[in-house]
Formats: C-alpha cells, sequence, structure tokens
C-alpha cells in the first residue's frame, strides 16, 4: 500500500511540474498596433498570426491590441509610451516617432527623457511622402511645384512635417509658391479635384483608398519626389528611407520613386532574448509567404528590413537570428547597442561606440532675420542673393525658426529692420541673422553694403552702410545663442570706384575684417576667412549658402561641428580658394541649431 501511494505521490508531482513548465512556456505577447481602420492594426494581426501558427514550437501566443487613436501616427506614440511603461512587449511606430521617443524629443517624449531602453526589431513597409498633382497643371515632379498651390497639410501633422522637410531639401521658402494651404487629407483631395490647388502631399502606406478615390474619380495623376537633394536628405537621416510606390497600385504605369518613414516593430531591452527570437524567426523563416497576406508587404526585403528606419540599438534576439542568417556579423552580437544609423554604428569585429548626438530643445524660441541684397542700383547686381536668401528662409522655418525675409534693402530699410529684430532678439532663446551680399573693411571695421550705397569716397561708408557691429548688437538680447552668417565678401567693386580723402590714412579693402565679439555665446561665421574673397558662384546659390543649406537641417549637429563641415564643404567645392571662418566666444555647453520638430 505504502508503494502504491509513493508511486501516486511521484506521479502526481511529476505531472504538475510538467503541468507547470507547460504554463510556462505558454507565453502569451502584446503588440500594439493602431486604430481599427489604419495599416498598423493588420500589420500586427499578420505578425501575430505568423507567430501563433508556430505556437507549439515556442509556446507562445501573440495578439495585436488596437488603440483607440484617429491615425496610425497618434498610435505609434501611444504604443512607444505604453511601450516604456511595460504594458506591452512590442509595438508599431513610425520610423520618425521611433526617433524621437529613443532621443527623448518633442513634446510627447521630453519630459521622460530618452527611452534608452528601446530596441528595434525589424523595418516593415515603407510609408511614402505622395505627390498627387492635377494631370494639367505642369507638374511631372516635385521640382516642378514651385510657383503653384499646393496643400501643405495642417500645422503639427505628419505631413506638414514631411512637407517642411521637402521644402528644406529643395531650399524652398513659402514666397515660392503662389498659395500653400493648410487642409487635411480628404479635404484636400476634393479641392484638387475642384481645381483649387495644383497639388497635394500626404504620407500613407500603399495601397490607400483615399489615393485610389482621388485618382479614379479626378483627372490626377501620382508625382515622382526624387533627385541628389532627396538622396542627401535619406542618407543623413536615420528615419527617411527611399521609397516606391509600385505601378499597377492605380493608374500609374510606372514606380513612383519618393522617400519616407517607415513603420517599425519595436520592443524594450526588458523582453526575453527567446522571445524577440522567436518573433523573428517566426516572420522570416517564411518571408515569401509573409510579403502574400497584404499587398503592402510585396516590397519587403530583408537587407532593408534590419536597418533602414531603424534609430534604436537592435534587440539582442533580433541580432540573434540576424546574425544565424549571416546577415550580420556574429561579433555584433556581443554588443547591445549596436546599430544600422549615425548614432552607433559598429562594422565587422568593431563594438566601439561612439558618441550620441542630439538635435535641440524643441521648446526653444528661436528668431531669425534673412536678407538678401542682389539690385545694387549703382554697380552691378548680384544674381545668387536673392535665391540664396529665399532658400535660406525655408530651412530655418522648417527647424523651428520664426524667419522674417528681406530683399533688397536700402539703407533705412536695413537700419530699421536691424532694430524691429533686437527686440524680438530679445525674448528668445536663439537669434540668428543672414546676410547675403556686398560687404566691406575700413580700418578693421566692417560693414554691410545696403542696395542704395553710392560710396564715392571712403567718408561715405560711415552714413551709408551699416556696422556690424550694430548687425551684433540686434542679436545681443538672445538667451543662449546668437548667430550671424555673412555671405558678404564677396569681390566688392565699390572698393575699386571709392576715393579716398585726400590725407586720410583710412584703408579700405575687400572682404571682412576678423571680428571679437565680447560678448558670451555670440559667433559670426563668414563665407571666407578675413581678408579673403568669397565667390559668388556659377550656380544658382553661392558656396558657402549651398552648404548652409546642406547641414542646417542636421539638428543633431552641435554648432562647432556643423559650422566645421560647412567650411569643409565649402572648400571641396571651390578647390580650396575658398575657405569659411567661424570667429566667436563659445563655451563649453553644446549648443544645437534647430529642431527636427
Amino acid at each position: 500500500m505504502r508503494t502504491i501511494f509513493f508511486w501516486l505521490t511521484l506521479c502526481l508531482a511529476a505531472v504538475a511540474v510538467t503541468s507547470a513548465t507547460y504554463a510556462a512556456q505558454k507565453r502569451n505577447i502584446s503588440i500594439g498596433t493602431g486604430g481599427v481602420k489604419g495599416l498598423y492594426y493588420p500589420t500586427g494581426g499578420h505578425i501575430c498570426s505568423v507567430v501563433n501558427e508556430k505556437r507549439a514550437r515556442h509556446g507562445i501566443r501573440c495578439s495585436a491590441d488596437s488603440v483607440n487613436e484617429p491615425s496610425d501616427d497618434r498610435g505609434s506614440i501611444s504604443n512607444l509610451q505604453n511601450l516604456r511603461a511595460g504594458q506591452l512587449e512590442f509595438g508599431i511606430a513610425q520610423s520618425v516617432w521611433h526617433y524621437h521617443a529613443y532621443k527623448g524629443t518633442t513634446r510627447f517624449f521630453k519630459d521622460n527623457g530618452p527611452f534608452r531602453k528601446l530596441r528595434s526589431v525589424f523595418a516593415l513597409h515603407a510609408q511614402p511622402v505622395t505627390l498627387i498633382v492635377r494631370r494639367n497643371a505642369g507638374i511631372k515632379s516635385a521640382t516642378d511645384l514651385q510657383q503653384k498651390r499646393v496643400n501643405i497639410g495642417p500645422a503639427g501633422s505628419g505631413t506638414r512635417g514631411g512637407w517642411n522637410v521637402l521644402q528644406s531639401a529643395f531650399g524652398w521658402s513659402r514666397h515660392d509658391f503662389k498659395h500653400q494651404s493648410d487642409l487635411r487629407a480628404g479635404d484636400a483631395a476634393n479641392a484638387l479635384c475642384r481645381g483649387e490647388i495644383d497639388a497635394m502631399i500626404y504620407i500613407s502606406s500603399h495601397p490607400s483608398a483615399l489615393t485610389k478615390q482621388v485618382l479614379t474619380k479626378c483627372k490626377a495623376q501620382l508625382a515622382d519626389i526624387s533627385g541628389p537633394a532627396i538622396d542627401r536628405l535619406v542618407s543623413q537621416s536615420s528615419f527617411y528611407r527611399p521609397a516606391r510606390i509600385l505601378r499597377g497600385f492605380y493608374n500609374n504605369r510606372k514606380d513612383v520613386h519618393t522617400f519616407g518613414v517607415g513603420a517599425t516593430l519595436v520592443t524594450n531591452a526588458d523582453v526575453p532574448e527567446d522571445i524577440v527570437y522567436n518573433v523573428v524567426k517566426s516572420v522570416f523563416d517564411d518571408l515569401a509567404a509573409f510579403r502574400k497576406r497584404h499587398p503592402m508587404f510585396v516590397n519587403l526585403d530583408p537587407r532593408e528590413m534590419i536597418k533602414d528606419s531603424l534609430t534604436a540599438p537592435l534587440h539582442r534576439g533580433a541580432k540573434r537570428y540576424y546574425a544565424e542568417r549571416g546577415w550580420i556579423k556574429a561579433p555584433e552580437l556581443l554588443v547591445d547597442n549596436a546599430t544600422n544609423n549615425p548614432e552607433v554604428q559598429t562594422s565587422a569585429g568593431n563594438s566601439a561606440k561612439q558618441k550620441t548626438r542630439r538635435p535641440a530643445d524643441a521648446t526653444e524660441k528661436r528668431v531669425a532675420l534673412v536678407i538678401g541684397n542682389s539690385k545694387y542700383q549703382n554697380v552691378t547686381a548680384l544674381k545668387n542673393p536673392k535665391h540664396d536668401a529665399k532658400a535660406l528662409s525655408g530651412v530655418l522655418e522648417s527647424i523651428g525658426y520664426e524667419v522674417e525675409l528681406k530683399q533688397d534693402l536700402s539703407g533705412e530699410g536695413l537700419r530699421k529692420a536691424l532694430s524691429r529684430f533686437a527686440r524680438k532678439a530679445s525674448q528668445a532663446d536663439i537669434a540668428a541673422i543672414y546676410f547675403a551680399g556686398h560687404g566691406m573693411e575700413m580700418n578693421g571695421e566692417n560693414f554691410l553694403i545696403p542696395v542704395d550705397a553710392q560710396l564715392s569716397s571712403d567718408t561715405d561708408l560711415e552714413f551709408e552702410a551699416v556696422k556690424l557691429t550694430s548687425v551684433m548688437r540686434a542679436v545681443g538680447g538672445a538667451k543662449k545663442l546668437r548667430l550671424i552668417m555673412l555671405d558678404a565678401c564677396r569681390d566688392n567693386p565699390f572698393a575699386a570706384k571709392m576715393q579716398v580723402a585726400s590725407g586720410a590714412t583710412r584703408a579700405v579693402t575687400r572682404g571682412l575684417a576678423r571680428v571679437e565679439p565680447a560678448a558670451d555665446n555670440v559667433l559670426v561665421a563668414y563665407a571666407a576667412r578675413a581678408g579673403t574673397v568669397a565667390m559668388d558662384g556659377a550656380e544658382r546659390h553661392s558656396p558657402f549658402a549651398k552648404a548652409l543649406l546642406e547641414f542646417l537641417p542636421q539638428t543633431d549637429l552641435e554648432v562647432r561641428l556643423l559650422f566645421g563641415k560647412v567650411r569643409d564643404a565649402v572648400r571641396r567645392d571651390t578647390n580650396n580658394q575658398q575657405v569659411p571662418y567661424t570667429y566667436g566666444t563659445l563655451g563649453g555647453d553644446e549648443l544645437y541649431i534647430g529642431s527636427s520638430q
């Protein structure tokens, strides 16, 4: 009897242990998606379906959680916040919000600081910046949008953010367009059909019901957003990626090339490695079958999925699978912060972590005065300043500045503009002035030349031109950074024709003299070092303006590094004939010029 009881007890214990082990293996995970009418919800559902099909192997049960948000854009923010709070194991997030959560930027994430435990799993489908145009509007691509009526989306929307980036990439400002409207996508579609606007942009996965509706009901077509400016934008960003809208999705007979953000699957570093590994394995082991689950998956490419739009480091479970497939080098598994983005780069056998860069605080108040003097009345006009000023105005607007653009200012106009701006600067954290036009030095003092100046003699400079010290005073009230950018070192025809008063010892020269700002955190950037002449350039923009347009949008560049890159770019562009120089008194704090949101 005792023997029977012993064996019964042993069997029951074994059953209990087996049941407990099985229960432990029946792990439940949730993927945060989006609203049920959006595209993130079915995306999460398809991922869970392939995970659940392999449940007998790995013991994981997956469910896709919808969120009560009006868009996938807002759903991304909610998912990232819940992931950080430990209420989700995975979430689908638009790459731009993926970026901001990891960095701790924008009003949605800055209060809690950087989400350093955020981990990337893989990238999903692209969400292209989509350009729809009227067929008879004369728009073949984005480069034809100038002087057209364009809908750029409501302020604060993802569409507006995409437009700001596009405008910055091409060096446009709002003055380059006949009209800009701020309608939501549905209302913009109706306005396009009625002929009230020529073009609209919005960000969407494809195929899209709204796009199909517009292209079916209206005389409209898709247009490319491509070219060197977009290639440069994508290469410099950790969350933008190239994108295509495939031929045949709508009435397009060929692929439409553009750029955009991407949907990404993210997790928390605390989620066990084997769970993440098995989720990844479930998708990638039969990626061909996964692609057939939805038309927006047809372009999925593992080479892009393991790197595109991924700002946060890869989770160790994901890296383990990718290493097994030979897609990444095994040594990368030893470093949990290895990632394929400008933040932290690793190569085979190299696990060194590079310094993290961050963008400026989006809550800072920034103001800018942008001046382009081209139409000089008493000497040959300059061709580039008007284009340079317009383009710089657009870039500064896109990175968070309240910009006042002025063209062809007289002496009185220049003085009044500086006086008004000084009042604005005193209420700002960062104040910036950009001047393109003629400048001159006399006895070590620098002057900016208005368009109505005659400058018949050296004595006229004091009365007809504006001293650089006045410009420096105009930004002096800013609390954090005072910035002056001068493309005013050009070969100046005034110097050759000016007469020096008899007996005078004043020396009038071309170019500008070195400056030594007395106040803290003042930076004066010359297009060419003191005593040398800058080029106007054979292109639409001067070499200095061209470099500023390239690097100002890179808001994670500290100001010293930013102008170092501007210097290097101008030197390359001019075969070392022109070397920009900065003068100033910057302290030990890191300073950033703009914000990406």
